[in-house]
């Protein structure tokens, strides 16, 4: 399944979960990246909620390759994560409490990065 972003803005939800950030797009959508959808979305007034895996953004890929031998061909820009930063802020001068799941999914033993 992947998101066409027209689509989404023409039924104007207020809010819309968006899975795997850093996926590529289907062939033919307007943009290559996932992220790049959500960003579209955010542009438009639309809240998104969202996943990433660390392993996607631009800074730390490498390091995660490194550890677990697995290559990452999905990438995030690291500025994806300076606006989460704003939300996460506003959230709390709100009292709105958040919550964050961590799971080690490539190897138990990882150290947190």
């Amino acid at each position: 399944m992947f998101l066409i972003a027209e689509r989404v803005r023409a039924r104007r939800p207020t809010l819309i979960l968006v899975d795997e950030l850093a996926h590529s797009n289907a062939p033919g959508c307007r943009h290559p990246k996932r992220w790049q959808d959500v960003e579209e979305l955010l542009n438009a007034g639309i809240d998104v909620l969202t996943t990433v895996n660390v392993q996607h953004l631009e800074s730390l890929y490498n390091i995660v390759e490194e550890a677990v031998g697995v290559k990452v061909r999905e990438r995030l820009p690291d500025s994806i994560l300076a606006e989460a930063d704003e939300i996460v802020a506003a959230c709390e001068k709100k009292g709105v409490k958040l919550a964050l799941a961590h799971r080690n999914r490539w190897h138990p033993v990882l150290p947190v990065i």
